[in-house]
């Protein structure tokens, strides 16, 4: 442990108060990371989405206010079932009609009871994560580094939230008990899944090519 001058010049370099830098940060174990390779700064991130969580939730408490995940009442029963199953359940879920294009994936999530970080990391290998129900309430998590398109946040929200329908908490953690990394090239067929249930998300079956439509919004930044 630092001697505690050296944790209050920290906390004044750093602009922070000193709590923030001794206070004990509460584990997430129901955590996707959408990555290109292993994330270097991984628990600086879930640290970070670990205080957002619990801040949200006491926010949550105070108002009296909690919002109802319309998805996860919306999951197939069945583990066998496909993306556009999964897709098509999550629109149902929130009221849009099968030939409705999603323009605003930050108000869909929020419909659906999904709480949303737009976090600015410094890492084009991260794009965001998903937290499940078992931490507390489903999240997700965007990178919204200036390097990243906005095709690929509006992407990996959707991808994200594909997750939190497609992987319910029953699926245990990993004995290491480090978070599941869904790797945004190849990788397993169910992980993939998050992807092709992204695309059948966002525009609903017949709609998936030309340039109708063209995603294009995102109406909130960090």
């Amino acid at each position: 442990m630092p001697r505690a001058s050296t944790v209050r010049a920290l906390a004044k370099a750093l602009g922070v108060p000193v709590g923030e830098l001794i206070m004990p940060v509460r584990p997430l174990d129901s955590v996707r990371f959408r990555a290109k390779a292993k994330v270097r700064s991984r628990e600086q991130i879930l640290a970070e989405v670990s205080k957002w969580l619990e801040t949200y939730a006491w926010l949550e408490e105070e108002l009296g206010e909690r919002a109802d995940f319309r998805f996860g009442k919306a999951r197939p029963s069945s583990d066998d079932a496909g993306p556009g199953a999964v897709a098509q359940a999550a629109r149902e879920a929130v009221g849009l009609a099968p030939e409705v294009v999603v323009r605003d994936i930050c108000g869909l999530l929020a419909r659906g009871g999904v709480k949303l970080l737009l976090l600015e990391t410094t890492r084009d290998s991260f794009f965001g994560l998903s937290v499940g129900e078992p931490d507390g309430s489903p999240a997700v998590v965007v990178n919204t580094w200036e390097r990243i398109s906005v095709e690929r946040w509006i992407f990996t929200a959707a991808h994200e939230l594909g997750h939190l329908m497609l992987h319910p908490p029953r699926v245990p953690a990993p004995s290491d008990g480090r978070p599941r990394r869904c790797r945004a090239r190849g990788g397993r067929v169910r992980q993939r899944g998050g992807g092709a249930n992204a695309a059948r998300l966002q525009r609903p079956a017949g709609r998936q090519s030309g340039s109708g439509g063209t995603l294009r919004r995102w109406p909130m930044r960090s």
